[in-house]
């Protein structure tokens, strides 16, 4: 079986442990193979895990098998759980929700677990200190969500992208004039 590899900048495996001293490639200087005793090993030095969201946690509507497990193994071991997403048109609650869906415990991951560019823009809004001021928004629902959970008010919001008739995320049809 062909394990992932992980980054050893900060020299956690033992100089035995050293790819190179295990046979592997010389130009993978920096990796490791991942398998399960190696994980365990550089587990003891992580507090925090990083995931993608999609094509990481889910792909598409369906959850990656294997990955609600990792996760519960993860915060069991008192790791803590950060998701990232690059797509502001959900909320973090509307993400929570779908993992919710996809079989991951929503008591471990919930949306104070998620971050993505909705929360981040109305989190610095927020700390901008608008008093009063109110935002001109071009953004879709998630970033109105994020920004109504911290009171920011806004006004014109733009068009909403439409979905083709097999729901595609990215499939537009808004006419624009000149």
């Amino acid at each position: 079986m062909k394990y992932p590899t992980i980054i050893d900048s900060q020299q956690l495996f033992r100089e035995h442990d050293h790819p190179l001293k295990a046979g592997l490639d010389p130009e993978c200087r920096s990796t490791m193979p991942l398998c399960p005793e190696s994980f365990a090993k550089v587990m003891k030095n992580i507090d925090t895990f990083i995931f993608d969201a999609d094509g990481v946690l889910w792909l598409g509507e369906s959850v990656m098998p294997g990955s609600p497990r990792l996760i519960d193994y993860l915060v069991k071991h008192d790791k803590q759980i950060i998701v990232l997403t690059n797509n502001a048109t959900k909320s973090r609650a509307v993400y929570a929700k779908k993992l919710a869906k996809l079989g991951y415990n929503p008591q471990k991951m919930n949306k104070n677990n998620l971050v993505n560019p909705a929360a981040v823009v109305a989190d610095t809004l927020h700390r901008s200190g608008l008093n009063g001021k109110r935002v001109y928004l071009i953004g879709e629902q998630g970033l109105r969500d994020e920004m109504d959970e911290l009171g920011i008010e806004y006004f014109g919001h733009g068009p909403e992208k439409k979905m083709d008739e097999e729901g595609g995320a990215f499939m537009y049809d808004i006419k624009l004039e000149e």
